[in-house]
């Protein structure tokens, strides 16, 4: 007589599978999804990945990816100098991350400033490539940016100002200073450079569910570093900084993203570890990055044919 097959670990066998198959789910969608228990888990795999490979993780999802219009990408590829350097493959995630970004906000217009859709996509543009190295890219407690003229007063500090981000979920840049920035992209000035880097300061230390563990590890050295007031204006003034950068550690932080993203090979010379200790918390290195040139735009359109 055959012996009963024993069906006892078929529960936990199924629980095993459930679980593999969500936190499949879960890493295919990774740039835009979180969760505490899921970025424990993550970290833990990606601290072992970081210290085998010596580079970050980060996952571009193949699926579900959105496309932006063929108009919309040579729009970019001629107003923002980063997209230019992406290669094909970079730019289809790039794309997807930018739409996703774009979607997920709510751009205000003040003092009769008349939003067009060029101005959304150079703003959300640049979010993303600050954050195209990294996991969480979505900033999702600063889903509103307000976008004025030019500079504003404002009453609170009895002075104008070029841009701002409060920490009840609001960005605010003017236009005229962001389109400046993005013009001129090897002065190591931009002003949505400078915002989107203290928002990503304040969304990585406040949120638990979408908090990169390598980006805030790095982020806390520089920020160790720089505490000091006379240790902050030597590395300011070897790094070639303006002076901005003394105000405080966090202001420090936004202008030597401004630095490290748009005159890279210069702050390499400068301040060679200031440089390293950036390409590892935003997982991006921007000599080797720039160094391959640009990269032709092919017409998405005519490939799928």
């Amino acid at each position: 007589m055959a012996q009963a097959l024993d069906t006892d670990f078929l529960p936990y066998l199924f629980s095993v599978i459930l679980v593999v198959a969500l936190l499949f789910v879960k890493v295919v969608f990774l740039d835009r999804s979180g969760g505490f228990f899921l970025n424990t888990i993550i970290a833990g795999w990606q601290n072992m990945f970081i210290t085998i490979s010596n580079n970050a993780f980060v996952f571009y999802s193949p699926f579900g990816k959105k496309k932006l219009s063929q108009q919309h990408r040579e729009l970019l590829f001629k107003k923002n100098h980063y997209y230019r350097y992406l290669s094909p493959e970079q730019r289809k995630a790039f794309d997807n991350r930018l739409v996703h970004f774009k979607a997920s906000r709510s751009f205000i217009a003040r003092n009769n400033v008349v939003l067009t859709e060029e101005m959304k996509l150079l703003i959300s543009a640049t979010a993303v490539q600050m954050t195209f190295g990294l996991r969480w890219y979505m900033m999702r407690e600063f889903s509103r940016i307000a976008v004025f003229p030019e500079a504003y007063y404002n009453k609170v500090h009895d002075r104008f100002h070029k841009g701002e981000v409060n920490p009840n979920g609001l960005v605010i840049l003017n236009w005229k200073d962001f389109y400046s920035g993005n013009e001129i992209p090897n002065d190591s000035i931009n002003l949505g450079i400078h915002e989107f880097a203290h928002t990503l300061a304040l969304q990585q230390l406040n949120n638990n569910a979408f908090k990169d563990r390598f980006f805030e590890d790095n982020f806390n050295k520089l920020m160790n570093t720089i505490s000091n007031p006379v240790f902050r204006k030597i590395i300011q003034q070897r790094a070639g900084l303006r002076n901005y950068a003394l105000t405080n550690p966090m202001e420090f932080f936004a202008v030597v993203s401004e630095a490290f993203f748009e005159n890279p090979f210069q702050l390499y010379r400068n301040h060679k570890s200031i440089y390293v200790l950036l390409t590892k918390m935003y997982n991006q290195d921007l000599i080797r990055f720039y160094k391959k040139g640009v990269q032709p735009l092919t017409n998405l359109s005519l490939n799928s044919q």
